[in-house]
């Protein structure tokens, strides 16, 4: 099976977010992570992928998760 990685950052890829919890099922991955609120500006997702590989990303939802 191929693997992804997955990293969030902020500030246009100055500060890297440290992913809190990661669920993996068949078909979709869910990450978890924590910002403040003036990281919210400039978030950039990166999927990293082995050369050859199948891993597609068709779609990303962020959402807010009430505490």
């Amino acid at each position: 099976m191929d693997r992804a990685q997955f990293q969030i950052s902020a500030d246009s890829g100055k500060t890297e977010l440290t992913l809190l919890e990661r669920s993996d099922a068949k078909e979709s991955k869910s990450l978890v992570f924590k910002i403040s609120e003036n990281e919210m500006r400039n978030l950039e997702f990166k999927v990293l992928v082995p050369g050859r590989s199948n891993v597609v990303v068709t779609k990303l939802i962020l959402r807010k998760i009430e505490p």
